[in-house]
């Protein structure tokens, strides 16, 4: 006899069935997300550690202190607009993209920490600016890293101007 949710309290194993076994990728589902979470703030804690390193610079400097890739094909489709581009002023950047070098320039050096524990992309700005109040690179300077909030489904970061709905992101911005 089949399982089935109708039968599921009355179900007994046949003569070829054998009992079922009850299984939870729960506990796995959560070492990923922590594996995830240690990623972004491994990311996060060395992009803060190279902003201030390069805070010394002349006070009255526009440029940002927050690191561009040598090679800036990595960006996601490039959208200057904050309002469009879900606070980004200068284009979000994938971070396990073989050509972005972002994470040999903070010191991790290694892809493994550019995605989460499912395989999507984390991403990165360099001038973050939610309101869209400030200019290009005008102080204060705030980045931001941002996955899908469907994370366990490794589905990559949505951005508007490809049809996707920036509302399914999480972003962390400091």
């Amino acid at each position: 006899m089949r399982l089935t949710l109708s039968n599921f309290s009355t179900w007994r194993p046949g003569t070829y069935d054998i009992a079922p076994v009850y299984f939870s990728t729960l506990p796995l589902q959560r070492k990923m997300l922590s594996i995830t979470a240690g990623n972004i703030d491994r990311i996060r804690d060395a992009l803060r550690n190279y902003y201030e390193t390069q805070r010394a610079a002349n006070p009255l400097s526009t440029a940002n202190h927050y690191p561009r890739p040598s090679n800036t094909s990595s960006q996601q489709p490039p959208d200057p607009d904050p309002l469009t581009n879900q606070g980004c002023r200068d284009g979000w950047y994938i971070l396990d993209d073989a050509l972005s070098d972002i994470l040999v320039r903070i010191g991790i050096g290694n892809s493994e920490f550019g995605r989460t524990a499912w395989g999507a992309s984390i991403e990165y700005c360099r001038d973050y600016d939610p309101t869209g109040a400030s200019g290009y690179g005008v102080a204060p300077h705030h980045a931001a890293l941002r996955i899908n909030r469907f994370v366990s489904l490794g589905a990559p970061a949505e951005n508007l101007r490809t049809g996707g709905n920036p509302d399914n992101n999480i972003v962390i911005s400091f």
